[in-house]
């Protein structure tokens, strides 16, 4: 593709993927889809086939290198082989954060798309992929059999939370970028937790959300996203934190981590 070597940051979401792409976008020297932050090829749009893949993305003299920003498909079960024979000898970064920490954000998630309006037990029924998305380990082997152990890599999350810069330099150092100038510190939280005001809201704007991509028009609902659309039906940090799950649920969370280890 392209001719620029590849990489796929395949998640899971909530790990930092989102301030991956962000930092990335402020080097400049990456190729980056350009209507929208994410793509969902591998996962939702596989269908629409290479061609469509390929056009997702403008390279320009600057590029060193594609980077496809894809949080949702660590745990799909075709997203490995697809990956592989899509992108050959493209690099596969998993990125590893504290599991329940993970799992409670990705709830959180959840609720504020409109998603759910259950309480934690009754969304880990109705939606696995808060636990799953959180047993990395699970994962990983299934991505090494399909890409090979030397094309994926574990990156931790933490450390983005602890030193910024740090962090941006093991990403370079993984990409194989040169380390960038950009003053990661400067690029803050993005995409941090937020809770619903409405959930039919918040259920209808993804409802659209999707019917818009799934007729192509990925660039109208990234614009709308640019725009603060979703201030509209969420409240962020600083207008009203998101709760802390009580000690029930991080138990619970733990509890549901054992058993997919013990069924793994």
């Amino acid at each position: 593709m392209s001719g620029l070597k590849a990489a796929v940051f395949c998640g899971p979401m909530k790990s930092g993927t989102t301030w991956v792409h962000a930092y990335l976008q402020a080097r400049g020297d990456v190729c980056l889809p350009a209507r929208t932050k994410e793509i969902f090829y591998f996962d939702r749009y596989y269908r629409r086939g290479t061609a469509w893949y390929q056009g997702q993305f403008r390279p320009e003299p600057q590029h060193r290198m594609l980077v496809d920003v894809a949080p949702s498909i660590l745990a799909h079960p075709e997203a490995p082989a697809r990956v592989a024979e899509t992108l050959p000898e493209a690099r596969a970064v998993i990125l590893r954060r504290d599991p329940v920490a993970r799992a409670w954000s990705h709830y959180l998630h959840l609720k504020r798309y409109g998603y759910t309006a259950a309480p934690l037990a009754e969304a880990i029924e109705a939606h696995p992929a808060i636990i799953e998305a959180s047993q990395v380990e699970r994962w990983l082997e299934r991505w090494r059999t399909e890409l090979g152990e030397e094309r994926v890599s574990l990156l931790d999350a933490s450390l983005l939370s602890r030193d910024a810069q740090a962090f941006a330099r093991a990403v370079d150092a993984l990409l194989g970028l040169p380390e960038s100038p950009v003053d990661a510190g400067q690029i803050g939280r993005v995409n941090g937790a937020a809770v619903p005001r409405h959930y039919l809201i918040s259920k209808l704007a993804r409802t659209i959300s999707y019917g818009l991509r799934d007729i192509g028009l990925d660039a109208v609902v990234q614009a709308a996203r640019d725009r603060g659309w979703n201030r509209i039906y969420a409240r962020r940090r600083g207008s009203q934190p998101p709760p802390a799950p009580t000690e029930a649920e991080r138990d619970l969370i733990r509890s549901k981590l054992r058993e997919g280890r013990e069924s793994a």
